[in-house]
């Protein structure tokens, strides 16, 4: 009898390293890293996706001995709503603004999950989208329009 992996922490693992490895890499050979003490602006990706390249390794290399669950089916779903939100809203922020483009990036998102109701997806998207105003826009001052209406 084989006894099943633990699929789930090895797929987010090898993910994880993957999408690291390439930020680390990426970061390094197009960006001026800089020094210790003077940053440049490739210091910080290719410091995140070194850090998002360990904890994959952290996540991957328990999950290689750990029995876990049978996968009857890989959800396909849940990736292609996150992805998805994350491609509109790059899309369309410059065009609407801030915080209806959070409030999109949202709701397109939580499409990918059959739990929430409709009316929490609305209520979630708009605390969301006040709090990223309240961040970006108030705390960090930064200079992004907070709605802009294209017609």
């Amino acid at each position: 009898m084989t006894r099943a992996r633990d699929y789930r922490d090895i797929y987010s693992g090898l993910l994880l390293i993957c999408m690291g490895g390439f930020a680390t890499i990426y970061a390094a050979l197009t960006l001026p890293l800089g020094t210790v003490m003077r940053m440049g602006p490739g210091g910080f990706p290719a410091i995140l996706g070194g850090i998002l390249f360990l904890i994959g390794v952290i996540i991957l290399v328990p999950a290689l001995r750990r029995e876990g669950e049978v996968m009857e089916s890989l959800e396909i779903r849940p990736a292609i709503a996150v992805l998805g939100a994350g491609i509109v809203f790059s899309l369309i922020l410059e065009q609407v603004g801030l915080v209806p483009s959070t409030f999109v990036l949202v709701i397109i998102a939580a499409s990918g999950d059959n739990k929430l109701t409709i009316r929490a997806k609305v209520v979630l998207g708009v605390i969301l989208s006040v709090l990223a105003f309240l961040i970006f826009k108030v705390g960090l001052s930064l200079p992004i329009v907070a709605v802009r209406w294209p017609f």
